[in-house]
């Protein structure tokens, strides 16, 4: 490829800064709470509420990207993100106040997760979009395994406010990169007007196959959000047995992650059921060495600390790359951004819902059963593959395609690309369609890049 196409670098740039004004006030958020005296499980609720804000967010934001530019949208979630930032300036003290903020935060990143995703696949050639969907992918872990730290660092030095003026900031540099992105508006959104699934289309594979691969994906990555909410809302507090480690683990984690995804990128269709299934012991594995870690000291404790990171985080890409590209596989090109609303509903709800459970649960409990109640979870989904695997088996019709293979259909007398899965993010119309009616059902392998 001799040049990038005009827009790409701003939305990826965009896309990148933003992941990472979230990553920053993540693990603050619940420190900051237990500092102003709230409980652990309060605490939880600052990360949960702001999750919860952020999936609502993502019902409706295929329905605004159908009816408006892609840029206002992205605008307004920079704005929504980094502007209630402010507030903490004043209100830093109160748990209620910080749980508002983090609330309003969330809809900023609900409007960002899915129109980001959506953006990139109009301003890149078709057969380019799997490539550039890596990059971005990419970019947001590398910004991660920065800016999780980071913001732990600042908060030490600075204390929330700090942190709030750097993610406030942070976010007018967004909005004004966004300004360089061409003027995109989708087409029709694949949500109707109930925000319901659509039935079926005629020629689609049988309704419980398909169905079936969407509900793994998002029972797989549902798991593997609510144990990384885990993770992130207790490490960092100063009564976690991990605390001293934390700043370290939690940089180890996105770099794992990114790996995690790279290796899912290559792995062949016929073994993504069976990926999936390790991938989520490898999840299970590095939360049951976290007890571990507290009770080690000196060089055995930096050890443990990077290989529970290390396990985890590699586990955590590898499903979050193979469960993204299942569910775009489980749809037709017309609902790619149902699969994709699925996939981003499924992973930020489990997020919030973890971060939420593990407060209560370190209450009732202890930071040691905690961790090993949610490796018990991360454990019990790799048996979702398993059982996927048998149910299609026992229904699909001979001949039915690939885990990982499009479904197939009569083709239209259309101009309309069909079954292109390397469109993987978007529910979006391309932005370069061209006259290129394919003449073969004959589907093509997805690529294993995920943007998230």
């Amino acid at each position: 490829m001799t040049h990038l196409p005009r827009g790409v670098v701003p939305a990826v740039l965009a896309a990148t800064i933003a992941f990472g004004t979230w990553s920053l006030l993540l693990p603050v958020m619940p420190l900051a709470a237990v500092d102003a005296g709230a409980s652990t499980s309060t605490a939880g609720f600052t990360v949960g509420s702001f999750m919860a804000a952020t999936v609502l967010a993502q019902l409706g934001t295929p329905m605004l990207l159908s009816r408006f530019d892609f840029r206002p949208i992205m605008i307004a979630g920079c704005g929504f993100l980094g502007l209630p930032c402010l507030a903490l300036l004043v209100t830093a003290g109160s748990v209620t106040s910080m749980t508002i903020v983090s609330a309003a935060r969330g809809v900023g990143f609900g409007l960002l997760t899915v129109s980001s995703s959506a953006l990139l696949p109009h301003l890149v050639p078709h057969t380019d979009r799997g490539r550039f969907l890596g990059v971005q992918g990419a970019c947001i872990g590398a910004v991660q395994a920065i800016s999780l730290p980071l913001g732990l660092h600042l908060y030490q030095v600075g204390g929330v406010a700090l942190v709030a003026v750097v993610a406030c900031a942070s976010n007018v540099g967004v909005s004004l990169a966004l300004l360089r992105v061409p003027s995109v508006i989708a087409r029709e959104s694949s949500l109707d007007e109930a925000g319901s699934l659509p039935p079926d289309e005629a020629g689609s594979l049988p309704p419980a196959i398909t169905m079936s691969r969407l509900t793994l994906a998002c029972v797989c990555i549902a798991s593997a959000g609510s144990t990384y909410g885990a993770v992130v809302a207790l490490l960092p507090l100063p009564d976690s047995p991990q605390s001293t480690r934390a700043s370290f683990m939690l940089a180890v984690v996105p770099i794992a992650t990114i790996l995690g995804r790279l290796v899912g990128g290559r792995t062949p269709p016929s073994s993504s059921t069976r990926t999936l299934s390790i991938a989520a012991l490898c999840c299970a594995a590095g939360l049951g060495a976290l007890p571990i870690v507290g009770i080690s000291t000196g060089v055995l404790q930096l050890i443990a600390a990077a290989l529970s990171a290390a396990v985890f985080g590699l586990g955590l890409g590898l499903i979050m790359n193979i469960s993204i590209v299942v569910a775009f596989a489980s749809v037709p090109d017309s609902r790619l951004g149902v699969a994709s609303a699925a996939w981003n509903f499924s992973f930020d709800a489990g997020i919030g819902s973890g971060s939420a459970i593990a407060g209560i649960a370190v209450d009732t409990t202890s930071f040691s059963n905690t961790y090993i109640a949610f490796a018990l979870l991360a454990g019990s989904t790799a048996a979702a593959p398993i059982l996927f695997r048998h149910r299609r088996a026992h229904d699909a019709p001979s001949g039915e395609p690939a885990l990982t293979s499009a479904p197939t259909r009569t083709k239209p007398s259309t101009n309309r690309q069909e079954d292109n899965v390397e469109d993987n993010e978007s529910h979006c119309s391309p932005a370069h369609p061209g006259p290129t009616t394919s003449t073969s059902d004959k589907p093509r392998p997805l690529p294993g890049s995920a943007p998230r």
